[in-house]
């Protein structure tokens, strides 16, 4: 099998150029050019890894929502690129020759500022075999780095602390100063809204959080989080906070099933008691290993 070569120019005007292709147990996939005219008449161009998965279709005449007819493209319901082995495979390996290329640079640059450098380096354009254009994720830097993802996660964090750099959900950002709640905060309030919704919903929570804090920032005097809730609050909620909500929280729990035990019962209670005591049971072995190497 091999990429369509038909299918090379789309019916909305889009022209395709293959300029590196490998073959995959038998599966084509290509490093491919494509240029465009978008609605305003402006050109467009760039380039994308695909596979053949992306041009089996079929082109259709169909009637569109205003009324027009036009020529559009029916893929095959057993073609998804997102699933696709070959291709994943093909990236993997790209991702791994790249992590070698740039390994010594990283590794001397340190982690955060080889973050950085990565960063950097996708938004202006350069190809490190990311998924999207312009745009990579905590767990595609981790792979470029060749370290788990928590670390990389651990290390945004610290950025975000610095004011070098923010997420969006688990795509980096460049970091704008304004007002923002303090991380565990932003937590509560994004689940709090995608839970309904049908966990994970970010981009539910991520819009809900950007809408209440610009509003503040715009119409209040608070444009810092530090300005709110002090230095010692942000962008982390003090750990004596934590703890004292947590008890606090914990409380008003045993209260609520105390007072209502319907919360206990069903295919799917609200509160599932065998859970909640072996997460408290672990915690609470893990606060005893920690109370007896702090021991004098």
């Amino acid at each position: 099998m091999a990429i369509n070569r038909r299918n090379l120019r789309e019916p909305g005007g889009i022209r395709w150029k293959i300029l590196q292709s490998w073959i995959e147990n038998g599966h084509e996939v290509a490093w491919m050019e494509y240029r465009g005219i978008n609605v305003r008449d402006e050109p467009f161009f760039g380039e994308q890894l695909h596979c053949e998965c992306y041009f089996d279709y079929q082109r259709k005449r169909m009637k569109c929502g205003d009324g027009k007819w036009r020529v559009g493209t029916v893929r095959s319901s057993d073609k998804d690129e997102y699933r696709c082995p070959a291709i994943k495979k093909v990236r993997e390996s790209l991702i791994k020759k790249a992590a070698e290329a740039n390994k010594e640079r990283w590794q001397n640059l340190g982690w955060k500022n080889a973050i950085l450098d990565i960063f950097k380096r996708v938004s202006s354009g350069e190809n490190l075999w990311q998924h999207h254009e312009k745009i990579i994720y905590v767990q595609e830097v981790a792979k470029l780095l060749q370290i788990p993802d928590t670390d990389v996660w651990r290390y945004c964090d610290e950025l975000f602390a610095e004011e070098k750099l923010d997420l969006n959900g688990a795509i980096l950002m460049d970091y704008v100063s304004r007002f923002r709640f303090p991380k565990e905060v932003q937590q509560l309030f994004g689940y709090m809204i995608e839970e309904p919704l049908g966990w994970p919903n970010g981009e539910a929570g991520d819009g809900f959080l950007e809408i209440i804090e610009e509003a503040i920032h715009k119409r209040t005097d608070y444009k810092h989080g530090k300005r709110a809730f002090g230095e010692e609050n942000y962008p982390n909620v003090a750990t004596h906070i934590l703890e004292m909500f947590a008890l606090r929280w914990l409380r008003f729990v045993l209260a609520r099933v105390k007072e209502n035990p319907e919360l206990l019962k069903g295919k799917y209670p609200e509160v599932d008691l065998d859970a909640t005591l072996k997460s408290l049971e672990k915690l609470l072995e893990e606060f005893r290993k920690l109370k007896q190497a702090t021991d004098p």
